[in-house]
């Protein structure tokens, strides 16, 4: 019996094919029943708004009339989640499950107590000689009480860093993360690329990210 309901959490910006395959890898791939899909539209085009138009079922759409990028879109997501929602996985509109028991996979993990994030895919920043692993923004999972406690999403990040930042400080809280390495699901990187303004906002969250991770880092 699936007793903890997850809401699963999608900033959307345009390109409404990647998103299509990621809603159908959830709903063909997913064994796990009790979850909710909240889209968030960050302006995208017409074709993608059409498509968000035509969503049936156990599917929330909110609709943004610019772009926020990811980091205030996930908390704008996770503040319009049922609230009897226990967990929160926040995904890409570009990552693809792969596994039907993909979300089964990451909530074991909370079996343990002091379990804080569950990531599915794997992210790296090096200084010098060394690297740092944590979960990446493409598919994580934590849970409602955890998020409250070491939420929200730092916003002065808007597409690199916001799950490196979430990770550190509930490592520094006492609590773990957990990162799988196992091939369940597919991130398209660099889909956006081609938009400008995608291009910049890495550019500063770079420049973001390695001035914090030298404060944050554990």
């Amino acid at each position: 019996m699936d007793v903890d309901r997850i809401s699963v959490i999608i900033p959307v910006r345009s390109n409404y094919y990647w998103l299509d395959l990621c809603l159908r890898g959830i709903n063909l791939c997913s064994t796990y029943k009790n979850y909710e899909v909240v889209l968030v539209d960050n302006d995208s085009d017409v074709c993608t708004k059409e498509y968000l138009s035509r969503l049936a079922g156990d599917i929330k759409v909110v609709s943004l009339d610019q772009n926020c990028f990811w980091s205030k879109s996930a908390n704008i997501g996770i503040a319009n989640a049922s609230e009897d929602s226990e967990f929160f996985l926040l995904m890409h509109q570009d990552t693809i499950s792969l596994a039907q028991n993909w979300m089964e996979i990451m909530l074991h993990d909370f079996n343990d107590p002091a379990a804080a994030i569950s990531g599915a895919l794997v992210e790296e920043i090096y200084f010098g000689e060394n690297n740092v692993q944590y979960p990446s923004e493409s598919c994580f999972l934590t849970r409602r009480k955890v998020f409250e406690e070491y939420g929200p999403f730092d916003e002065e990040f808007k597409l690199v860093g916001p799950s490196f930042a979430y990770s550190t400080a509930c490592l520094k809280g006492g609590q773990k993360v957990f990162v799988h390495h196992e091939e369940r699901l597919i991130h398209h990187y660099n889909v956006l690329e081609p938009f400008r303004e995608v291009q910049v906002a890495r550019k500063e969250d770079f420049e973001v990210l390695l001035n914090k991770a030298r404060q944050l880092s554990v």
